[in-house]
Formats: C-alpha cells, structure tokens, sequence
C-alpha cells in the first residue's frame, strides 16, 4: 500500500448495507481491437429524475490520484432503449435525465493492455459506479474468447462457453460497489498455480516476461506458509472464500511492490524470489486484515472523489510490516 493518508480511528469493519435492486456490469474485448480496449456496459435500475455516474479519481491500495476518466472513451447512453446525451457537469461525472425511465444503460470503452493473449486490470479504472448507489448489489459479466481464464476474489465464475458464438462468459457477485472494484481481474494465458489453506483455495495468477523463468515450488511454499502462518494469528478463520495473489513477474534477483486488496493482491514479482520480495508477500496479505477489517474509518466506505486521509499509516502500515516479517521467523521460513 502506497498511502499518502491524515485524520480518522480505526474501527473493525462491519456488514455493507445491500439494496434489492442489482447494478449489473457487462466487460468484453471489441473484436477487431486488437486487445487495446475492454468494452464496459452498466445497466442500472433507474431511481430518481436524473441517474449520475462517474468514474473514480483514485482506487483503494493505491491512494493517489489517477484521474481514470481522462481514459474514458466512447461513452453512449440508452434509456429504455433511447439514445440521450449526457451533461458533463465535470470531467468525472455523466449526468442522465431519467425521469420516467425504468433502466439506463450506459456503454465506453478504456484502454487496457493485452501481451501473448493475457491481460490484466483494476476496478477503478475500468469501472463507472452510481453516484449515491455503491453500497448496492453490483452484478459482473466478463466475455472472453474460449478456453480463457479468468483469476478474481469475486464469488462466480463461467456459466457459458457457447451462447456468444463460441465465446467464454464469466459471471460474478458483488454486495456493493466497493467489493466489485476492489477485486483485480487476470484474464486469458496466464500461468495459474495454486494452494489450499484452512480449506481456502488460494490462486497464484502469473502473468510478466518472466512468468515461466522462476522456482514454483518455492514461490508456492512461500506463499503457503504466509497463508498459513498469518490465518493462524487471527484464529484460522480466513475472511475471504478464495484468494488470488495477481503476480507481474519480472526478472531480477529480488525486489518488488504491492497494492493489497479486500481479498487478492497485485505484486510486482522478481523472479529471483529473495528475501525482500518474499517480505513484500507476507507484507500484503497482512493487510487482508490490517488496513482492510481493522482500518482507519476513512477507508470504506469510499469517497471516490477525493483521497482519504488518516493519521493512522503507523499503525496500518507499520504495524503491517512489523508482523510480516516477524511471522516469516516465527513460523520458520
């Protein structure tokens, strides 16, 4: 976690209120794109006179303003089946008349880079939400070609591989917004290894230059007692159904970074597997609990407009890398 953050408790995170009514998300690759762009669709359930989306300007683990609507492109709005324009009241926010409109689809494209027939991307910068509706039930459909996979915390996965002509089709669950784009998502190739912990899968999603120029078995024993030695602080009760560590593997000795999510992280991976970046792995999955469950108040639910700010970085990250490390020892690494 890369924070920039000032003023808020800590506090253990609770139930996400959920509405009836589901946000449903629809992602595919343009055919004829070249694998430059995902084509993203929200449907929503109308609820008031005028529907506003927008897309984030930072995401959770990153904490630094990324501005993801300056890669918007090709936004077209549909009210039951009707073209509109929206108002643009500022760079980050649709604005849709709805009144006595039942549903609104709004459809754009962002960019996204597919290399050997794998990719990768965030939430944040893929996904518009509801201004005023991200605790809402959010629905996920990805489209790939056939025989692609896809490595995500969200709860789903293939349902089809023949209704869109061949095609693979993917679907998901979120309780809210929030969960939905805090869950990368590794799609195509790659390579997949994975592990079982207190009868948790645990997912090791290879993807980078150097994704089949390292030691497995060594990668996955690390990883495993990580899982295992950590679980076993906080009582061998996994907070997660599945987890999926998202690794851009390159080549060099040792070395790396990471962004922690609510059950998954992205890591930089040095192929040479030192002891630095093996520290950065047990590092970023302590914060499934540290910064994650025990958190400053800022840190969910999200105001996606601006950067939350907290006191706290020593205990959220400090306390982080304490036990870390720590654990690697005591668990006998």
């Amino acid at each position: 976690m890369f924070a920039r953050i000032v003023a808020g408790s800590l506090l253990v995170l609770g139930t996400l209120s959920v509405a009836s009514a589901d946000i449903r998300y629809e992602v595919s690759i343009p055919s004829g794109d070249g694998g430059q762009h995902l084509a993203v669709t929200v449907k929503v359930p109308v609820k008031g006179s005028t529907t506003e989306l927008q897309m984030p300007n930072w995401g959770p683990g990153g904490y630094a303003y990324g501005y993801f609507s300056r890669n918007v492109e090709d936004v077209k709005v549909l009210a039951d089946g009707h073209d509109l324009t929206p108002a643009k009241p500022n760079d980050s926010t649709w604005s849709i008349p709805t009144a006595g409109v039942k549903e609104v689809d709004v459809s754009y494209t962002v960019p996204v880079q597919i290399s050997e027939s794998i990719g990768h991307y965030g939430g944040p910068r893929t996904y518009m939400y509801v201004v005023g509706r991200t605790q809402e039930k959010c629905s996920l459909s990805i489209e790939l070609a056939a025989g692609w996979k896809i490595a995500t915390g969200l709860d789903g996965g293939f349902v089809s591989d023949a209704s869109k002509g061949g095609r693979s089709v993917a679907d998901y669950a979120a309780p809210t917004y929030d969960v939905m784009a805090d869950c990368p998502v590794t799609f195509g190739m790659y390579r997949e290894l994975d592990y079982t912990v207190d009868g948790r899968k645990h997912i090791l999603a290879l993807y980078g230059p150097a994704r089949n120029d390292l030691d497995v078995d060594k990668l996955v024993k690390a990883c495993r007692l990580i899982s295992a030695a950590e679980n076993d602080l906080f009582g061998n009760k996994p907070p997660y159904t599945h987890y999926v560590w998202h690794f851009n593997v390159g080549s060099r000795p040792d070395g790396g970074g990471g962004l922690e999510h609510l059950n998954s992280t992205e890591i930089t991976l040095a192929n040479g597997l030192g002891d630095g970046i093996i520290g950065v792995n047990a590092h970023e999955f302590f914060h499934l609990w540290n910064v994650k469950r025990i958190r400053a108040k800022v840190l969910g639910p999200f105001d996606y407009t601006t950067l939350p700010k907290t006191g706290a970085l020593w205990w959220l990250e400090g306390i982080t890398e304490y036990y870390a490390h720590q654990l690697l020892t005591r668990y006998g690494y």
